[in-house]
């Protein structure tokens, strides 16, 4: 079957982002299907094509990439993203209305605008839509009081509910989405989740760790953004400094909107060097930097709805062999507790995150034996080739009931 994946933030193995749609892709390309993605420049590096104000198309292990130009970037104001998100589904709908028919379009969230592409194009074409939810927007607006009034919370949340309402098939990346979709109506029997996993083959074998390095490095991986609230991280990191245990090094790897404030409050700090900042890299460079790591982190300032999240360092750190630490409930802290792979530290209070990286510290065998428990959970949940298989076959079924 053909199938057309629509995604904004597709990111090519070369560059930093998830690459989950483009393993799937090239999973499904492999399987006799004929796969065509369509996304924007976001995921690419500047001048990487030689005409940044078209449609540029490559193939990438036998999948159609065809790259918009729209480009999106974190550092962008409210308004700036929300004018780039309606420039890609117009794009979308303009250049894919006249395209032959596929036989399925997968739209990937964020943002709605995605989706809202891909529930045209479907009534267009006449055939069948599924959704995939990274993040359950609009709920996380509402959940961190960036929407208040009630006639934008009911304009949103109509605009969603016609996305759901058209899909054949709704993909959640975490169990505790379905409950934010049912709450626009009786979606459950749509519901699918499909964990955003990793690719475990990338991870193993785990290389010889350097018995040679005397720290103990948390590693934090991903956006930088007020969403993730890691203001946390950097408290944690002056405690360690002030209590002299300079062994324990916090890395933060990213970029974001909120990496200058940040960086003001660390010099306010007075640059504490139990803090490392990185720069974001490529999928492939971060797998070799985890190996020199002993713990990985999942930040999210304290907004309930944020413990929905499906982020891939998750999937990442536990691939790596790495004990996981969560600063908030939800579907992985009770994992993390039930499966004895990691910790759960208080949103609000930093001192609990210090006070476990001192005891792994102290304790190196503890830790280590986590990240191995870590690593099985990994294998057993999360290997992206198994999920994409599964999925697959969801998608051939959601034509056959059509």
């Amino acid at each position: 079957m053909v199938i057309w994946i629509l995604h904004l933030h597709f990111s090519p193995p070369e560059v930093k982002g998830n690459d989950r749609s483009l393993f799937m892709a090239q999973q499904w390309q492999a399987a006799g299907h004929q796969v065509r993605v369509f996304t924007g420049q976001s995921g690419y590096p500047p001048n990487y094509f030689e005409k940044n104000n078209q449609v540029n198309t490559y193939f990438s292990k036998g999948v159609e990439v065809n790259v918009f130009p729209v480009v999106y970037h974190s550092k962008l104001s409210p308004l700036r993203r929300i004018l780039i998100f309606r420039q890609f589904k117009f794009q979308l709908i303009q250049y894919l209305k006249r395209e032959k028919s596929p036989d399925l379009i997968y739209a990937i969230s964020t943002p709605l605008e995605t989706l809202a592409a891909g529930r045209k194009l479907s009534t267009i074409h006449k055939v069948p839509l599924v959704i995939e939810l990274a993040d359950v927007w609009p709920d996380v607006w509402y959940g961190m009081g960036l929407v208040r009034d009630r006639f934008s919370k009911a304009y949103w949340d109509n605009y969603t509910r016609r996305c759901y309402q058209a899909a054949s098939l709704i993909v959640l990346l975490s169990p505790g989405m379905e409950f934010l979709v049912c709450r626009l109506g009786s979606y459950k029997d749509k519901c699918f989740v499909s964990y955003n996993g990793t690719h475990l083959r990338e991870f193993y074998p785990n290389p010889t760790p350097d018995l040679n390095d005397e720290y103990f490095r948390l590693f934090y991986t991903g956006s930088i953004g007020r969403v993730n609230g890691l203001q946390y991280l950097l408290e944690a990191a002056n405690s360690l400094s002030q209590q002299g245990f300079l062994k324990i090094k916090i890395h933060l790897v990213g970029n974001g909107n909120d990496e200058e404030r940040l960086k003001e409050m660390y010099f306010n700090l007075g640059a504490p060097e139990t803090l490392v900042w990185e720069d974001s890299m490529s999928k492939n460079t971060l797998v070799h930097r985890l190996h020199q790591g002993k713990a990985g982190m999942v930040c999210f300032a304290p907004y309930p709805v944020l413990s929905t999240n499906s982020s891939n360092k998750f999937y990442d750190y536990c691939a790596a062999g790495l004990p996981v630490i969560v600063n908030f409930e939800g579907w992985q802290a009770e994992m993390i507790r039930k499966e004895d792979i990691g910790a759960v530290v208080d949103p609000k209070n930093p001192e609990s995150l210090v006070k476990v990286l001192q005891e792994w510290y102290n304790n190196p065998e503890r830790a280590r034996l986590l990240g191995i428990k870590a690593r099985f959970v990994a294998e057993e949940n999360f290997d992206r080739e198994k999920i994409g298989k599964v999925l697959l076959e969801k998608l051939v079924n959601s034509i056959k009931v059509r």
